[in-house]
């Protein structure tokens, strides 16, 4: 979708793509990187329906996130198995604490979550620079917890109250 601004006009001119053409006022919640709504969709690109409806938008964000959840587990118990087949050579990784998450290699299911939990967030949310965590074998586990901006971003949602 392209938009063309016109804030004298406080209106937005939407090109022909997924569905909507035409001039329009109050434009959803949109983030600078073009993400949509409160799950502020971005890739794959949202269609209308989930830009404009908050509940299509929730829905699709849901389906990402589960989709991501699945991809991130299966990533997981590669670098579990990658790690196991080299013959487990260093100790399993010491947990990552944050105010509200904890993450670990043996979570309890309760207090802890699983290293997906946090390659989840980090790939839902499309943090480049590398996975939150994984195994290379010869030289350990490898962490990737900073974005290219510098902020180490699930470190910053796990550190927000709300």
């Amino acid at each position: 979708m392209q938009l063309v601004d016109t804030p004298a006009l406080h209106t937005v001119t939407v090109t022909p793509q997924n569905g909507f053409t035409g001039t329009v006022s109050n434009i959803p919640n949109e983030s600078p990187d073009g993400g949509y709504g409160f799950m502020q969709l971005t890739n794959p690109e949202p269609t209308a329906e989930q830009i404009w409806n908050w509940k299509a938008n929730v829905d699709a964000g849901v389906g990402l996130f589960t989709q991501n959840q699945t991809n991130s587990n299966t990533f997981w118990q590669s670098q579990v198995d990658a790690y196991n087949n080299d013959g487990a050579p260093t100790d399993p990784l010491a947990n990552d604490v944050y105010t509200y998450c904890e993450f670990s290699f043996t979570p309890n299911g309760t207090s802890t979550h699983s290293f997906a939990d946090a390659i989840n967030l980090k790939r839902y949310n499309g943090v480049a620079n590398g996975e939150y965590i994984r195994w290379v074998s010869g030289t350990g586990w490898v962490r990737s917890v900073t974005a290219l901006n510098g902020t180490n971003y699930v470190r910053s949602v796990c550190e927000h109250p709300d």
